[in-house]
């Protein structure tokens, strides 16, 4: 490991000594790291400077890393895994932790790295699974690689069969509906205005008053 002296500098459209281009480079020696098949388009590279010699062993093409950028530590803890295509699970970041899993029918939990892919640590080590089940998961149900040091398996159960259940135990709490709203109902229409109160009736005017006819003589 070393400390950076600067920030690192960017070359883009391949290494910075124009060997060749980033996947052809990764894909031949000494890299030989990807095959040809790999989609592998990134073109951007960084040149690094130290602020002291690395270690003697240190030589061109080896993979570095990024402790500050990683994902140490990560947790997965009280999940139901179950019905994966292939693994259920990948740990492959130092000090990750799996508890109290319920893994069902699929390919089990690894803990490796897998370099080809440029995925997890290079060190990769202190992975935990532990207080969890397994069941159907293939044989073995968790699978370490040799370069994975310091891995602790604990309490862990492992079934050759998958039972059926509606929800784990540590889910159940998550597992009620959730509160209905009310039943709909239209909306009724908003009320009219009230009517304007009626006009007072006009005064009637009196009626004319005219003389009465003439009475003719007998």
């Amino acid at each position: 490991s070393g400390i950076l002296a600067a920030s690192p500098k960017t070359y883009d459209g391949g290494w910075a000594e124009k060997i060749d281009g980033v996947p052809e480079t990764l894909q031949g020696p000494p890299y030989n790291l990807i095959t040809r098949g790999a989609p592998f388009t990134a073109r951007r590279v960084f040149r690094l400077q130290f602020d002291s010699p690395l270690a003697g062993d240190v030589r061109p093409f080896l993979l570095g890393q990024s402790l500050s950028k990683g994902n140490r530590n990560a947790t997965i803890s009280d999940s139901w895994l179950h019905d994966s295509y292939a693994r259920a699970a990948l740990l492959q970041s130092t000090g990750a932790r799996a508890e109290r899993l319920l893994v069902q029918r699929a390919g089990g939990v690894h803990v490796s790295s897998e370099l080809e892919w440029l995925e997890g640590d290079l060190a990769l080590q202190d992975v935990q699974v532990v207080d969890s089940t397994f069941e159907q998961c293939g044989e073995p149900a968790i699978e370490v690689s040799p370069q994975a040091a310091g891995t602790v398996l604990r309490g862990n159960s492992v079934e050759p069969t998958s039972r059926a259940v509606g929800m784990p135990p540590f889910l159940l709490p998550l597992a009620s509906p959730p509160p209905q709203p009310p039943p709909w109902s239209p909306t009724s229409p908003p009320a009219p205005p009230p009517l304007p109160p009626p006009s007072p009736p006009l005064p009637s005017s009196p009626a004319p008053s005219h003389p009465p006819p003439p009475v003719p003589p007998p």
